[in-house]
Parts: structure tokens; sequence; C-alpha cells
């Protein structure tokens, strides 16, 4: 019979993992943590400024839908209006506005920007635009580019 004290009897890996090995696993899990940490850090910058871009596009289709069928945006009856919208979390406040043209000449006819502005610091903004020109074609755009829209 043997005894399991005896230590001659004992196989030589049962005593554990080398110092070195060890050391060498958790460098390779360092290795890869310090990869894959700046790629999460930089898809999750990614969302928050994909996000506003979300809440105008929303926004444009409510407001475009209105325009053509009632020839003013959802809210009220005046040119300038400001509607709000809230995210879920009520992160981002989204305004809409229209300008329309008095002039049949003029090239730009009608214009609806839409806006979400965040309420927390750090996070992005953004606004953007649906031009409604004389020969009767939609342009999408951001808002301080309405000027540079061309027939």
């Amino acid at each position: 019979m043997v005894n399991p004290k005896n230590h001659e009897s004992r196989n030589k890996f049962s005593d554990g993992f080398p110092l070195i090995e060890l050391l060498v696993v958790i460098a390779i899990i360092g290795i890869l943590s310090a990869i894959a940490l700046p790629i999460y850090l930089w898809q999750i910058k990614k969302a928050k400024q994909v996000e506003p871009k979300i809440y105008t596009a929303s926004c444009l289709r409510i407001q475009q839908a209105s325009y053509e069928g009632y020839g003013t945006i959802a809210g009220e009856e005046n040119a300038q209006v400001e509607e709000q919208f809230f995210s879920k979390n009520n992160k981002y406040t989204v305004n809409a506005s229209l300008y329309k043209s008095q002039n049949p000449e003029e090239l730009v006819q009608a214009v609806i920007c839409c806006v979400a502005t965040s309420k927390e610091e750090g996070d992005s903004s953004y606004a953007q635009a649906l031009v409604y020109t004389n020969t009767n074609q939609v342009v999408s755009t951001t808002c301080d580019q309405v000027a540079s829209v061309k027939p």
C-alpha cells in the first residue's frame, strides 16, 4: 500500500503551476486587456455621437410628414416653433424650427431644422435640416450648411 504522505509517490504535476507559468498567463491577460480597453472606450464614444443623430432623424421624419401634409411643422402654426422631444433618459432636448420663404423666386423655399441638444456636459449635440427648393427638390444637410445648397 502506498502512503499518500510520501513525497516520492506523488505525481510531479500535482504541486500546482510554477510561478513563471502564472506570470506568463497574467502578462497575456494584461496585453489583451490593454488592446481591448481602448477599443471598448472608442465604441462607447462612437455610440454617444450617434444618439443625437437618431433623435434629429426622428424629428425630421415627423416634421417632414407634417410639413408636406399641412404646410407647417408639428406643434404650432407659426413660422418658428420649438417642440420638445425627450429621450427615455431625458439626456437630450430636440427642437424643431421652420423657415418658409415668402418669395417664390428664392431657391430655398422652406427649411426644417431639428437640433438635439445634450443636457449633460461632454455629450455631443447635432443639427440636421431638410431644405425644400423651388425646383421641388428636398435636400438633407446639416443646419449650418443650408446656405450652401445649390440648384
